[in-house]
């Protein structure tokens, strides 16, 4: 906690705030994020940091961290604490973020939350916030290497080379683990997910299976396999550690009419599929008796298409 969010914190809980702009980086402190309770007390992060997010491209997602968000407990159940809203504060550095043509825009007075519903991994699992479809570019991929060795390349094209063309990236609202505690492995999406494509004659087809060339009336569409995990390897086991931030990426191979058919990516999370937790989920070997994070619940998130128009921004500060 003190190298990645610059401050020792002892029984903090995290909250990933995404935003649709990345931020600025330098911009981010603690004292940016109030957090209103459902006890009406308003608190004020202790620290803040783009940690585990640290991929140039991955700047979306803030994680804000307090040991006074809430207690481990069911929201409805005799006094539990949660976040019920989030607003943007004005501190000596505003938060700020980064937009097209060079925008700088500043984030005060931004908020999220109607200040009733819980924003606790104890009320609901984790779900997606976004999805875009681009072509793949590795622009971008990458970061400090004090903070990204072991975990990178982790890109589509160094897991599978040139025939990696498109990627659907998918932003989360938390971390999206298996069971809250073992790392995601790119072989997995067939575990997981679904891709939703809407065919040239208006019929809707389900893409369900990696490493399976689907053909359409609009094209063939091929799904490889899942990226921005960690470093490819022969197999994946529990030593396999992923980066555990807020993006993942599904990779494709295929015709881009087929593409830009492409409508929802699916996480069903009941049989045969598996759900997400969030960190602080049941793990493998479950105590009777503990409080664990919820699964995810079903998710249907539209995908944005974005090959003729990436959405991507570029900061080079006083270059």
């Amino acid at each position: 906690m003190a190298i990645g969010y610059g401050k020792a914190i002892v029984g903090g809980g995290g909250m990933p705030v995404e935003f649709s702009w990345p931020v600025l980086p330098s911009t981010v402190d603690g004292s940016d994020f109030e957090v209103t309770l459902n006890t009406g007390k308003k608190v004020i992060a202790q620290a803040a940091s783009i940690n585990p997010n640290l991929e140039y491209n991955e700047r979306s997602t803030v994680v804000v961290v307090s040991p006074f968000f809430g207690n481990r407990t069911f929201p409805g159940q005799r006094g539990s604490v949660y976040p019920v809203k989030l607003r943007i504060v004005r501190d000596a550095t505003p938060l700020k973020l980064v937009g097209p043509r060079g925008q700088i825009k500043v984030a005060v007075g931004m908020t999220y939350g109607d200040g009733k519903t819980p924003m606790s991994g104890y009320h609901s699992g984790p779900k997606l916030c976004a999805a875009k479809l681009s072509r793949l570019s590795t622009s971008g991929e990458g970061g400090p290497a004090v903070y990204t060795t072991g975990y990178s390349p982790n890109d589509g094209v160094s897991l599978y080379g040139a025939n990696a063309q498109y990627r659907l990236r998918v932003l989360t609202t938390g971390g999206f683990s298996p069971d809250g505690v073992r790392s995601l492995y790119p072989t997995e999406y067939s575990d997981f997910f679904k891709i939703e494509v809407k065919d040239a004659d208006g019929r809707l087809f389900y893409l369900t299976k990696s490493n399976k060339t689907y053909h359409l009336k609009a094209g063939s569409i091929k799904i490889l396999g899942l990226a921005d995990l960690s470093i490819a390897q022969q197999s994946y086991d529990d030593s396999y550690v992923e980066d555990h931030d807020n993006q993942i990426d599904i990779i494709l191979q295929g015709d881009e009419a087929a593409m830009k058919r492409i409508k929802n990516v699916l996480v069903p999370s009941s049989s045969p599929y598996k759900p997400f937790y969030n960190p602080g989920g049941p793990g493998n070997n479950p105590t009777r008796g503990v409080t664990y994070t919820k699964p995810s619940p079903s998710i249907n998130q539209a995908v944005t298409i974005a090959i003729d128009n990436p959405m991507t921004v570029n900061y080079l500060g006083a270059q």
